[in-house]
């Protein structure tokens, strides 16, 4: 910002140092005079230019007054051009008007007026000119000010959102750590010889948990590996409860982000009712729509040794908004039976 200041101020500086230079060795739309009167008319056209610069064009054209803010400019500019002609209206009827005799005869009335008249549009359409002049940079240098704005905004809103989907992705991954033991601490209670194939098991899933959590998304073909990965990991923890899961349509680019329908399968494997089947599916058959269904008849018995806190879905839910805003469906269904849910989502995430 610091920087642009600068910038901006050497601008100025060279801006009116060339109008000196310009104004004092040459002579384009009225007679030469003396240095100091130069300059103290450069004095009155730096008066409007900057009283246009901080006060006409922020405080009113921006505000859009535009009929007052053009009105203000033509009265601005004409003031100017009567203050700087009255102060060297001496000079210009020297070099314009022949020496005056006593008696003015009328053709010399006529020849000064037309003087006057002159001296007054000529001065008055520069002023005009140069306020005109400065309108495009006025109006750039706003636009650019509103961009640097909206930049520093997004860059605010993108720090925010990776801290929170940084947060939500860590929340995961410890919900999913805590239940992953208390499966592992199970079989090794039993003494099970599918302890070590668990482990196994479960150290590609941390893997691919661990090796996605700094990516806002990831390809779906990765995603798909890891449910598998997973429900064959609830497959060896309980071999009673059934399940099938069904990718329909044709895997493209679609990317979404990691882990993202975790919480609402280990739920559904948690709450459900022993020997009954859990219904998985992932289907694209809609273009540019991921839609992700997980149904379950679960257990009241379940429900009432473990109550639900309500914290995995009201996470699903934060980083559902997080990542698309208002771009995405979420339905869930209750009844005595069974519980359903239904999310749709973009197969790409939103620009932000």
């Amino acid at each position: 910002m610091k920087k642009n200041n600068a910038i901006e101020g050497l601008i100025h500086l060279i801006f009116w140092f060339c109008m000196v230079y310009v104004f004092v060795n040459y002579t384009f739309i009225r007679p030469r005079i003396l240095v100091w009167k130069e300059l103290v008319c450069i004095g009155f056209l730096m008066t409007i230019v900057y009283t246009n610069y901080f006060v006409l064009f922020p405080k009113i054209y921006l505000r859009r007054y535009y009929f007052i803010y053009f009105a203000s400019v033509i009265l601005l500019s004409f003031a100017c051009t009567a203050a700087e002609f009255n102060f060297t209206k001496a000079e210009i009827f020297v070099a314009y008007l022949p020496k005056i005799e006593e008696p003015i005869s009328s053709e010399m009335q006529y020849l000064r007026r037309y003087v006057i008249i002159e001296e007054y549009v000529t001065l008055f359409l520069r002023d005009i000119a140069i306020m005109l002049a400065l309108f495009p940079v006025l109006l750039y240098k706003e636009t650019q000010a509103k961009y640097e704005e909206s930049e520093r905004r997004r860059k605010e809103s993108e720090r925010r959102r990776k801290e929170t989907e940084l947060k939500l992705k860590n929340r995961i991954n410890n919900h999913f750590l805590m239940n992953a033991f208390v499966e592992i601490e199970e079989l090794a209670r039993a003494k099970s010889d599918k302890t070590e194939e668990m482990i196994a098991k479960l150290h590609k899933i941390f893997h691919h948990s661990v090796s996605m959590q700094d990516y806002d998304a990831v390809r779906i073909n990765f995603e798909i590996d890891f449910i598998r990965d997973y429900l064959s990991l609830e497959e060896m923890v309980n071999p009673d409860m059934q399940f099938t899961f069904e990718v329909k349509g044709t895997l493209e680019q679609q990317r979404i982000p990691p882990m993202l329908f975790e919480t609402l399968i280990n739920n559904a494997f948690k709450y459900s009712k022993e020997n009954t089947v859990i219904n998985i599916e992932l289907d694209f058959l809609k273009k540019g729509y991921i839609r992700f269904f997980c149904k379950n008849e679960y257990d009241e018995r379940f429900l009432k040794l473990q109550p639900s806190t309500g914290k995995g879905i009201c996470n699903l839910k934060e980083r559902l908004e997080t990542m698309y805003g208002v771009h995405y469906e979420m339905e869930i269904v209750h009844d005595e039976k069974n519980y359903q849910v239904e999310i749709g989502i973009p197969d790409q995430l939103p620009l932000r």
